[in-house]
């Protein structure tokens, strides 16, 4: 009875450490721009719908998003720490002023450790 306890028990931890996921975290940024618009507000209100939609994916769809593709990635641990919309203001010639907004995004996730 003992010697069947303690096969039970040595299985049971060895399928423990063969089930166990060691995971890094990785962190990371980037930057999303909007099209040009012709006034600084509504370049603002791009930018904030750029955050919006980001804060609303799930991981998976801001894996996409975010353009990242690292093959051992945990899909289900995006997560976004940081945004800041900034808008440039450019021009393409005389009297005409163009705005874009660019979201900067802090951002991580987990990836499986080989080590």
């Amino acid at each position: 009875m003992k010697k069947a306890l303690c096969t039970v028990i040595a299985l049971s931890l060895f399928s423990a450490q063969a089930l166990a996921h060691n995971f890094g975290s990785r962190t990371s940024t980037t930057i999303l721009k909007s099209e040009s618009v012709n006034s600084k507000s509504t370049a603002y209100d791009r930018g904030y719908s750029i955050m919006q939609s980001l804060n609303s994916k799930s991981s998976k769809d801001l894996r996409t998003m975010l353009k990242v593709h690292d093959d051992d990635i945990d899909p289900g641990s995006f997560k976004i720490n940081y945004q800041e919309v900034t808008v440039r203001e450019y021009s393409t010639g005389p009297g005409v002023m163009l705005y874009q907004a660019a979201v900067m995004v802090q951002y991580q996730y987990r990836v499986h450790d080989h080590d």
